[in-house]
């Protein structure tokens, strides 16, 4: 695969009059070595590019924009082929690499367009969480930042389109544990580097928003942590070091299991082995992976918390409702986290018999409690997909059929 690699297919993939996305799964078949070949070479010539004492950033912009259009849907193998040669980790190093040039450059502010393009499409890959955790431990938020005064430059879609990135997408994911462990460490960073407004510019007001949700967030996880105490801590069975959350390593292969340090990461390793390998294989795969047992906790306390903040939520469709018997338990809370804030709305219960056999036996249960108990729906960003998560919690308020 020649040095020509890069423009050819970069031509082809951009021609107007054919449907080259539909095209590519057999493009990259042809490729010697395949998805993965491809890939390599792929990141490969951005990386020597991009090395150059005087980096030439049209052909850098064009090595990004060829990456960009690697991730279209129709061909998944090179999606994922990507994600595992950490195309993240790239991004941010490209990024850190923009934000260090001093001239005022409309292909380094293309490059930095495009790099944020990049880093949209992964975070909506499957196994979205892994990624993220991945991008801030990376440090994602400060390249972020930094870049505000690229984006000051683009015209108003193309600049809302980049901040989006970190009011929007990055936010959805501030609902897993995991998340918001990588969270707090990469918040400590950013305010140790003083970054103001001046820097941050476009940026600035959905780094305000993000950084309000996670310190939120994250006080709610020590709250939780505090009263359940087996929740946090080292993964090693048997370690008895009491360590901060956010402060603990995370295991780099399968980027979920976390220890207080190497030690108790290398005497865990038999028993960890087996289950770091399934995960890996799944991240490597695009296979989704459990919702590990910490976020489902979490996120259940969390829907029952925001459930009891907007009580007058459930009151206001009573009220509407107009029936002085209606049961409580009748009804169910839906929290959509895909929205930031979160949007809360109240349905009738019976509305969600039929969509899965589990909440149907957690509703019949709340019915039969006598308004003891009410059904809720949270709905959550998982990569491309936002599955929902049903929840039997206490109900906000008494009020008996």
């Amino acid at each position: 695969m020649g040095r020509h690699f890069t423009s050819t297919l970069g031509i082809f993939l951009r021609a107007k009059n054919t449907t080259p996305c539909c095209l590519l799964p057999d493009v990259i078949a042809a490729a010697p070595g395949g998805a993965k070949s491809v890939a390599r070479i792929g990141i490969q010539h951005l990386h020597d590019d991009a090395s150059e004492d005087h980096p030439d950033f049209p052909t850098i912009y064009q090595d990004l924009s060829l990456i960009d259009n690697f991730f279209c849907k129709s061909c998944p193998a090179l999606h994922l082929a990507l994600l595992n040669r950490g195309i993240i980790p790239t991004m941010i190093r490209m990024l850190t690499l923009f934000n260090a040039q001093t001239i005022d450059n409309i292909d380094i502010t293309n490059c930095v367009k495009m790099c944020y393009s990049v880093l949209s499409r992964a975070f909506q890959s499957a196994n979205g969480t892994s990624w993220i955790v991945q991008a801030f431990d990376a440090g994602l938020l400060p390249a972020l930042l930094k870049s505000g005064r690229r984006l000051a430059q683009l015209d108003k879609f193309s600049s809302n389109h980049c901040t989006d990135l970190l009011s929007d997408i990055l936010c959805q994911y501030l609902v897993y544990r995991s998340v918001l462990y990588s969270a707090g460490k990469v918040l400590r960073r950013v305010e140790r580097l003083n970054i103001d407004q001046d820097v941050a510019g476009p940026l600035w007001d959905g780094w305000l928003l993000f950084k309000g949700l996670a310190q939120e967030r994250i006080k709610f996880v020590i709250q939780t942590e505090n009263d359940d105490v087996e929740q946090n801590g080292c993964n090693r069975i048997g370690c008895d070091q009491t360590v901060e959350g956010d402060s603990l390593l995370r295991c780099a292969s399968c980027l979920s299991t976390r220890y207080c340090g190497k030690d108790c990461q290398r005497l865990d390793w038999p028993s960890h082995k087996s289950s770091c390998q399934e995960l890996k294989r799944a991240l490597q795969e695009g296979t989704f992976t459990p919702v590990s047992e910490s976020d489902t906790h979490f996120i259940a306390r969390l829907v029952m918390r925001d459930a009891f903040a907007h009580l007058e939520k459930l009151l206001s469709y009573i009220k509407e409702q107009g029936e002085p018997t209606l049961s409580i338990s009748s009804l169910a809370m839906n929290l959509n986290y895909t929205t930031v804030p979160v949007t809360v709305t109240v349905v009738r219960a019976s509305e969600l018999r039929g969509i899965d056999d589990c909440w149907d036996r957690l509703i019949q249960q709340a019915q039969g409690s006598g308004g003891d108990y009410i059904f809720t729906r949270a709905e959550v960003r998982r990569g491309d997909l936002v599955p929902s998560v049903g929840n039997l919690i206490p109900a906000p308020v008494r009020r008996r059929s």
